[in-house]
């Protein structure tokens, strides 16, 4: 063997593994950019799966709201709105971030004194519960709503025509409002829509029994 022939298969170098090396690190990236993901859904959909039929209990404004209405406060604003006149019964409850008190008018009670008598229960719960400190939003400090229903519950009453006053008063609300519920805001169109003789689009009339397909 010539010499040329030695020094030429000494300047052969050895095949190179680096790119066997960059496959690697490349399928590792990549299983690790995969994994980390499943296992963040795979613990979603597990504790999901765990609390399913557990119910989420909490009161979205039980750190907005600054003055609290407790137990204590119901049942003493309970016991004085029963002592109006003309009140047979009251009942208060506290939903959500609303106080909500049904008051129970005596069955001998007119109709025309339903206004004074909302306004004289509303005057009486500010004896009680501040109007200003737990019924008016300042600024960032929340307080609750107020609803007063005061009814007639008596069976010598229909629905339809009894007297049903609602006292609203929202949070940011300057002054509440009283609403009469038990009569129709526009009396002449309820009287159209309960009109004897109404024919509808098909020809056929409500208030007859004779059926338009004549069976």
């Amino acid at each position: 063997m010539s010499e040329k022939n030695v020094k030429t298969k000494k300047q052969k170098k050895a095949p190179s593994n680096k790119g066997g090396k960059y496959s690697l690190l490349i399928i590792f990236v990549m299983v690790v950019l995969i994994a980390i993901p499943s296992f963040l859904v795979g613990s979603i959909i597990y504790d999901s799966y765990m609390k399913t039929g557990v119910p989420t209990v909490g009161q979205r404004f039980e750190t907005d709201l600054v003055n609290k209405i407790s137990k204590d406060n119901l049942k003493q604003l309970e016991s004085s709105l029963g002592t109006v006149d003309n009140v047979e019964s009251v009942s208060v409850e506290l939903q959500s971030a609303t106080l909500k008190v049904y008051v129970n008018v005596e069955d001998s009670f007119e109709k025309e004194g339903y206004p004074d008598l909302t306004k004289q229960v509303y005057d009486q719960l500010a004896t009680i519960l501040s109007i200003e400190k737990y019924f008016t939003s300042s600024g960032n400090v929340k307080n609750y709503d107020l609803e007063i229903t005061v009814f007639q519950n008596s069976s010598k009453l229909s629905k339809e025509t009894g007297p049903y006053f609602v006292l609203l008063k929202n949070a940011p609300m300057a002054e509440p409002k009283v609403y009469n519920y038990g009569d129709p805001l526009n009396p002449e169109l309820v009287k159209n829509l309960f009109a004897e003789d109404v024919d509808l689009p098909d020809g056929s009339n409500p208030s007859s029994d004779e059926n338009p397909d004549g069976n």
